[in-house]
This record gives C-alpha cells, sequence and structure tokens, in this order.
C-alpha cells in the first residue's frame, strides 16, 4: 500500500507543493507454498463432499464402487492409491493430491510443489465419510518430479 502525502509550503516565492512517496510493508502476498497448500486441502475437501454425495442414496452392495468411481473420475487432479476394507463394515481409500503454485515475478518469484495424502473412510452402513491425514508413499514423494521440484508433503491443518 502506498500512500502519498502532499503538503503546501508557502515562501517568498509562492506556494510550493511537497509530495512524500510513504511505502508501507503491512501486507505482503502469500507464498507459493501457502498457495499450493491451500489449493491442495481445498480438493480434498471438495473430493469428501463428492463421496458423500455419491453414496447418499445407494444400496449398501454399491458403496465401495462408488467411492472408487468418485475418486477415480477422470479428469481429476488426484491419483488413488490406496484401497481396503475398513474396521466396522468401512470403505478406506488413499488419495493423493499434488498442486504447484508460483508466486511473484519481474527479478524474484517462488516456486512451490506440494503433496497431500489423505485417507478417506466410509461407513457403507451409515454412509458417514471421514478423511484423515495418510503418510504419502515414498514413490508420491520421490519418484514424481514435477517443473516446481520434488513435492513438498503437507497435511490437511
Amino acid at each position: 500500500m502506498f500512500i502519498i502525502v502532499t503538503r503546501r509550503l508557502h515562501g517568498a516565492s509562492g506556494a510550493v507543493s511537497l509530495a512524500v512517496l510513504v511505502a508501507l510493508s503491512g501486507c505482503q502476498a502469500p507464498s507459493a507454498l501457502e498457495e499450493a497448500t491451500a489449493e491442495v486441502r481445498s480438493r480434498a475437501l471438495a473430493l469428501e463432499g463428492e463421496i458423500a454425495e455419491a453414496v447418499g442414496d445407494i444400496d449398501e452392495a454399491r458403496v465401495r464402487g462408488a467411492v472408487l468411481a468418485t475418486a477415480e473420475s477422470p479428469g481429476a487432479s488426484r491419483q488413488v492409491f490406496h484401497v481396503a476394507d475398513g474396521e466396522n463394515s468401512a470403505v478406506e481409500i488413499g488419495v493423493s493430491f499434488r498442486a504447484r503454485a508460483i508466486t511473484g515475478g519481474g527479478w524474484t518469484y517462488d516456486d512451490a510443489t506440494v503433496i497431500l495424502c489423505v485417507r478417506y473412510t466410509v461407513e457403507i452402513d451409515t454412509r458417514r465419510t471421514a478423511m484423515a491425514d495418510l503418510p504419502c508413499p515414498d514413490d508420491h514423494v520421490a519418484g514424481q518430479r514435477g517443473d516446481g521440484g520434488f513435492p513438498q508433503p503437507v497435511t490437511l491443518e
């Protein structure tokens, strides 16, 4: 934010204007890491809602298939890496989300690539959906170099 202060000085030769430009550094744009992290967290929350909607009104025999179909939908920027039957008649899937952000410009910029891995658990009988952080498999972190470098693991919070 910039503030321009103008003051009129009166002297023998008349009025003279003096302008002072003051730069305040209180406002700062988010870093690339913050932007990429916000993006993967947003996508993870969105998938939880998509799963809950997909399993809401179907019979129990089709819940597992609906969870997988939703998570693996074409064009989605995520990857399912874990599928299992959980405790108490539940389906568990592990999904990774990647994002890259670049901030700044000109002579300096900030570039970050992140990965977030989440376990979604859906109770088949109640259709209750929950999500939690899940450690990312090594091949997801080390084996997938993007333009922003190897992804930095982040968490839901």
